[in-house]
């Protein structure tokens, strides 16, 4: 097992254990003080997230992690743009993180936006719903159960947005297929706090 491989298989069991210390209401102890002065001389991520900026999901909190140990980017619906896809290359290529996960969530108030106004809102904000558009035609493909459409896209579109990373970055992908950086989808239950792993290793079909 490669360095990276080993690196990204340490990070996810502990981003998993992490979660199950959350769910249980069992932070593990921490001090502030001294890791805020061993961060001074610089970072080392163990992974980076890429999450919705909604209040109820915050990374931090979901994997009980300490100061310095999660590189984290957030949208609403964890949509990509230049920006965000640029933090994230700048982990992946400078910080050097073996683990990148793509985290969506139960009832996402972008993505049932994204539904309820479906290319009907103008602006920024419907520039930033019309990237889910593509995951509700593809849902409507599907002919999921009425009451599970809007979860159906949010599958989708964390799918899409794992795509979009292969698809506009080529230090993402490129650091994907040599093995340096494993992609992660995973999906946060508000009700439980579970952090679901969709694709504990994603790569698209055409690239494997």
């Amino acid at each position: 097992m490669s360095k990276a491989a080993a690196g990204a298989k340490v990070a996810l069991e502990n981003l998993i254990a992490g979660n199950q210390r959350f769910c249980q209401n069992m932070r593990a102890p921490r001090e502030f003080s001294i890791r805020r002065e061993k961060l001074t001389k610089g970072q080392k991520p163990m992974a980076a997230v890429l999450g919705c900026s909604d209040s109820r999901v915050s990374p931090e909190l979901l994997f009980d992690m300490n100061l310095g140990e999660i590189f984290v980017v957030r949208t609403a619906g964890q949509v990509l743009d230049s920006v965000s896809l640029a933090s994230i290359e700048y982990a992946v290529e400078h910080l050097e993180v073996p683990l990148l996960m793509v985290l969506g969530h139960e009832h996402c108030g972008a993505v049932n936006a994204a539904i309820a106004h479906e290319g009907q809102l103008h602006g920024r904000v419907g520039q930033l719903l019309g990237k889910i558009t593509p995951s509700i035609a593809q849902a409507r493909e599907l002919q999921p159960a009425p009451e599970d459409f809007a979860e159906t896209v949010t599958d989708l579109n964390i799918y899409a947005i794992a795509r979009q990373l292969f698809d506009q970055s080529d230090i993402v992908r490129l650091f994907v297929l040599d093995g340096k950086v494993r992609l992660v989808l995973a999906k946060y239950l508000l009700n439980s706090g579970e952090v679901k792993m969709l694709e504990a290793n994603y790569r698209p079909a055409d690239n494997l």
